[in-house]
């Protein structure tokens, strides 16, 4: 049920992360105070929801209240009125984040932050407002991956405040437990969730099941022995209880007792030969559960060698089952997982239970996948002989999910360079590891000119057009360890790692040439015109100090330019 939760925070967390960067950000302060309806057409298309997976923007001015709000539906791409009822919870989430009801069913993930220019020394004017709703599609994937079923939502004026989880049912297939969540507006949102026993609980009992039969079989063996004297009937007995612990001990659940005789024992036969049908199904059904459960299940022995898998394991890895049996856990282990896996034997050897470990194993093809498993030990009664269940599922596809949403995370959506935040990291890292190793680096503050003339002239595509080829010339002309980040609307900070600025300059000349070709060759009804800074870091310089000095540079190269086309001009 845990688990369940914490998809929805991690949800959340997106969210939090996405409007950060919208809420820290000088564009965003002038249309809280202004309005700009230009900030609308550039930034609030259909494809920033789409791509963002995300259905409403509200904007609240702290003096007049909302100043404007859009709805998208994801599924159509097209947006829609946006409710009312949003619109009266939103005014009252301001610098909060969780989950909100609306007609008490559609559940929406939101997440709200104050508004602050980009460098926070104003004081905040309004607040954002963004959500999600958890539609039936993403709750159908949240149960594959989980390997669970979500049933329904529905409010509730439940008043628990010591038990979020609860478990309403308890049979021997399923177990159906309650998650409880406080909603933003108060209410309580119950997710009902029901989920496979785990093969282990089954295997304990159907083990006892197969103890309970046999120790019935021996009571009744002991039974007659005791008040049976004739020698026929002992003979039978003999051989009949010879029966029975050959098939215990030899594990031969699949024969049966042929005694023939009209009488007590012939019945006693019959109903051992019963028992031992039921015993031989509990075995099929528990070894069918064991192959076909969506979990991987892994048996080792005390040598780590492998003493049974079942076909979810098989899936992953590729093999055949004969090939498997026997060999040792670490022939599938990946190298930089060795040494992780070692430690969790050493725990499950000290009686720790290990729970949701992430280690990587390879298929036959050298794939890499990212398993998650628990692991315990289990000493088998009958030879008191200590084995290694494990259990887990594969999480691959989950983690290069994870990858590529932290990727989204970094970059700015128009140019694919880094946006403003993860740039600024960038930079911070690069001062640190500079004043570690006693390196030099330079950057380069450029400033694209005339972007509005050219959104006021020929709209905002094609202004958005000339970010891009500005951005595309700079990616093609610097090296692969140079670094390129977009500040706001038409500034780019370039940063080269251990460059002095003579030789900086130098590779600007690149670029500068490729506008050149660029203007003279393409057919765009502009031409891409750019200034820029330089600054070189000294020990002395911290990421502010050094982009200030750049940043100060580049308007003097601004101004230079102007003056030179003024000139032209006369």
């Amino acid at each position: 049920m845990q688990r369940v939760k914490n998809e929805y925070d991690y949800i959340i967390q997106n969210l939090n992360k996405f409007l950060l960067d919208w809420a820290i950000w000088d564009d965003t302060y002038e249309f809280i105070e202004n309005c700009n309806k230009k900030y609308i057409e550039s930034n609030l298309q259909i494809e920033t929801f789409t791509n963002a997976e995300i259905n409403f923007f509200i904007f609240f001015n702290n003096k007049s209240g909302i100043i404007y709000g859009k709805f998208v539906d994801l599924s159509k791409q097209k947006e829609i009125p946006l409710p009312s009822e949003l619109i009266e919870k939103a005014k009252n989430l301001k610098n909060q984040s969780g989950i909100i009801l609306l007609n008490n069913k559609d559940v929406f993930l939101i997440s709200s932050h104050n508004v602050l220019d980009s460098k926070k020394l104003k004081n905040s004017n309004g607040f954002i407002v963004i959500g999600y709703k958890l539609t039936d599609k993403k709750i159908n994937e949240i149960n594959k991956k989980l390997q669970i079923k979500i049933e329904n939502f529905f409010t509730s004026n439940f008043n628990n405040s010591n038990d979020n989880f609860t478990i309403v049912d308890n049979n021997i297939k399923n177990i159906i437990g309650h998650i409880y969540t406080k909603t933003l507006d108060n209410n309580y949102m119950i997710t009902q969730i029901s989920m496979n026993k785990s093969i282990l609980s089954l295997g304990k009992q159907k083990s006892f099941e197969i103890f309970f039969a046999l120790m019935i079989i021996l009571f009744f063996t002991s039974g007659i022995f005791i008040f049976t004297l004739d020698k026929i009937v002992l003979t039978r007995i003999e051989k009949l209880s010879s029966n029975v612990i050959g098939i215990t001990n030899f594990n031969l659940f699949n024969n049966r007792l042929d005694i023939n005789g009209k009488d007590e024992i012939e019945k006693l036969k019959i109903s051992i030969n019963k028992m031992l049908d039921k015993i031989t199904d509990s075995i099929n059904n528990y070894e069918i559960l064991y192959e076909e459960t969506p979990s991987l299940n892994i048996l080792i022995d005390s040598n780590n060698n492998i003493i049974n898998v079942n076909n979810s394991f098989l899936d992953i890895i590729k093999y055949e089952k004969k090939y498997v049996i026997g060999k040792s856990v670490y022939d599938f282990i990946a190298n930089n997982s060795t040494a992780k896996f070692k430690i969790i034997e050493n725990n499950i050897s000290k009686n720790k239970k290990i729970k949701n470990i992430e280690i990587d194993i390879l298929d036959k093809d050298l794939n890499v996948h990212t398993l998650l498993i628990n692991s315990t030990e289990i000493t088998l009664k009958n030879n008191k002989q200590k084995i290694r269940l494990i259990t887990g599922i594969d999480i691959t596809d989950r983690k290069k999910a994870e990858k590529k949403l932290a990727k989204f995370a970094s970059l700015d959506m128009m140019t694919g360079a880094y946006n403003r935040r993860e740039g600024l990291n960038k930079l911070k890292e690069i001062i640190k590891i500079s004043k570690e190793k006693n390196l030099i680096f330079t950057i380069c503050f450029v400033d694209i000119n005339n972007l509005k003339i050219v959104n006021d002239t020929f709209g905002h595509i094609q202004g958005d057009n000339l970010v891009i080829d500005t951005c595309k010339i700079i990616k093609k002309c610097i090296r692969n360890t140079d670094i390129i980040a977009r500040l706001g609307g038409d500034e780019f900070l370039i940063i080269f790692p251990e460059v002095n600025i003579k030789n900086a300059m130098k590779i600007f000349e690149r670029i500068e040439k490729e506008i050149d070709l660029f203007n003279n060759t393409n057919y765009r009804p502009y031409k891409i015109s750019i200034s820029k800074g330089f600054a070189q870091f000294d020990r002395s310089m911290n990421a502010k100090k050094l982009i200030e000095l750049a940043d100060k540079r580049m308007y003097t190269n601004k101004k230079i330019k102007k003056l030179y086309d003024e000139v032209r001009q006369i």
